[in-house]
């Protein structure tokens, strides 16, 4: 079963407390993505919306520096640094951070399937566990690969290591259509996980597709 490419599964991670700069204070609390989304987000929120950094590529690469000197991230290769590049040069990526505590989530899509009738949870959750161990270089945990519904649609939640040592992150895969899924990724370098997870799943339960 072919869930997602392998850069996935870091491509919403790499960026995610690196940007420090082009964000925006969230207006309305619903934001309507044009990406095909729309979520609701906790007051005071700020936001990096994919116009910010699109086609801005000295942005990108002072983030895509930024974040490759971060702890537990030197290991990753720059040929998915780039890949993720980009794809945020492309606006294909975006971002929210909340206030206290501090988490970001990041939203992309990419090719993938999320079967209608479940899956295998202990095979997915085995096979995942090894492509990010490979990729990391280091030892990666998953703990949870659970099949979902979001939104009426079929998902996939996976927690697994995040690549700061003690934290981990949460991942939302949704299907989108048929060949496309939306990845929501929330993770933080404070390692508050169950206040990150209460928020992150009431902001999942607003999710709308449109």
């Amino acid at each position: 079963m072919n869930l997602m490419k392998k850069k996935v599964l870091v491509i919403c991670l790499i960026f995610g407390a690196a940007f420090g700069i082009s964000m925006s204070m969230a207006t309305d609390r619903t934001y309507h993505s044009d990406m095909g989304y729309s979520i609701t987000i906790p007051e005071g929120w700020t936001m990096l919306k994919r116009e910010n950094v699109r086609n801005k590529p000295k942005i990108v690469d002072a983030a895509a520096g930024a974040a490759h000197n971060q702890e537990g991230f030197s290991g990753i290769s720059q040929k998915i640094i780039s890949e993720v590049r980009q794809l945020v040069v492309g606006g294909d990526v975006e971002y929210f951070y909340s206030q206290d505590p501090r988490f970001s989530i990041s939203v992309c899509q990419e090719k993938g399937n999320i079967p209608e009738t479940g899956f295998d949870e202990e095979t997915v959750c085995n096979n995942l566990e090894d492509e990010l161990t490979e990729q990391n270089g280091k030892e990666i945990k998953v703990y949870t690969c659970q099949a979902e519904m979001v939104s009426g649609r079929p998902a996939m939640k996976m927690v697994a290591d995040d690549y700061w040592k003690g934290c981990k992150y949460i991942q939302y895969m949704v299907r989108k259509n048929g060949n496309e899924i939306f990845l929501f990724t929330a993770n933080s370098r404070d390692g508050k996980f169950e206040e990150m997870k209460k928020e992150f799943e009431d902001v999942m339960g607003s999710l709308q597709m449109e």
